[in-house]
């Protein structure tokens, strides 16, 4: 999102943060709806239009963040249930960034995010790491590996690696900042494709990529829709909204007995998600938690 002032700093839970959200709309017309009912809803807000919607909303230290993002969730449905069937509006994306940058917040220019990866913000950081690192400039994409989403995908493809059944193929759909793509190939990964909606996210990603020298890793803003199958291991780290509208897809680009990693559910949404695709011929591997957030790992039956 253009226009709004970054920190390269992971936000951490005491601090003031702006909640960014990208919506994608079916058309111009839902888009002026939808920005119409927003400045009902948050009179607040910074709301700017374009291909879909860019809403940017301040939220002080102590806010419920998770619960601030479920209630525009459930405003988006209630949006869409009155203009019928279809769905014409989606939360694609979204990111939290810090608004607080000082001497003290030197420490978060490294993050631990899995059991043993860390993301560092600038080379010398990163250099100097003990452990496996990514080098990221996250400051206007989705994924610094601070959000528990993130970090419990990345522990999967951890212990993927570990059991030395981290396939050599992998799809990442909702790429953002690059971060699950470049760890895939970090662990060991051949072929990787992120893919995402947004084309600034994707030129992040790719300067990501060149800057951690992984050739492996590819990106690109083709829809699914478009991209043949046959990956070994299909990562999805976006809403509950997102990947029910892209189930079929991400089953379809699946290989035989490939794995499917879903991340960035909450609550019962991770058990909602067992049950749409074990109908659709995956089994559940494992289930992961951190806090409310859920993660599952499946594979095609």
């Amino acid at each position: 999102m253009r226009g709004f002032s970054y920190s390269e700093y992971c936000p951490a839970e005491n601090d003031a943060v702006l909640l960014l959200v990208v919506i994608r709309c079916a058309s111009c017309s839902v888009c002026g709806q939808l920005t119409d009912r927003l400045q009902e809803w948050l009179p607040g807000a910074d709301i700017r239009g374009g291909d879909g919607l860019e809403l940017a909303v301040l939220l002080d230290a102590g806010d419920d963040r998770d619960g601030w993002l479920q209630g525009l969730e459930r405003d988006l449905l209630l949006f869409n249930g009155q203009l019928g069937r279809e769905l014409r509006a989606e939360i694609v994306e979204t990111r939290l960034v810090s608004l607080v940058v000082d001497d003290d917040k030197q420490a978060d220019k490294i993050c631990l995010v899995g059991n043993r990866l860390s993301v560092a913000f600038d080379r010398q950081t990163a250099d100097q790491a003990a452990g496996p690192c990514l080098l990221l400039d996250a400051r206007r994409s989705f994924g610094t590996g601070h959000h528990p989403s993130t970090r419990l995908a990345i522990r999967a493809l951890e212990e993927l690696a570990d059991e030395r059944r981290l396939p050599a193929r992998v799809l990442d759909v909702g790429t953002g900042s690059g971060i699950l793509a470049m760890a895939a190939a970090l662990f060991g990964a051949v072929q990787v494709l992120g893919l995402d909606v947004c084309a600034e996210s994707i030129n992040i990603a790719r300067q990501n990529s060149a800057e951690n020298r992984l050739s492996q890793v590819a990106f690109s803003t083709r829809p699914l829709a478009e991209v043949d199958g046959g990956f070994n291991l299909v990562l999805a780290n976006v809403t509950a909204a997102v990947m029910g509208s892209l189930a079929p897809d991400l089953v379809r680009v699946v290989a035989d007995e490939g794995f499917l990693l879903l991340s960035g559910l909450l609550g019962r949404q991770g058990d909602e998600m067992a049950l749409l695709f074990g109908g659709m011929g995956f089994s559940v591997v494992k289930r992961s938690a951190e806090g409310k957030w859920r993660a599952l790992l499946l594979r095609r039956q």
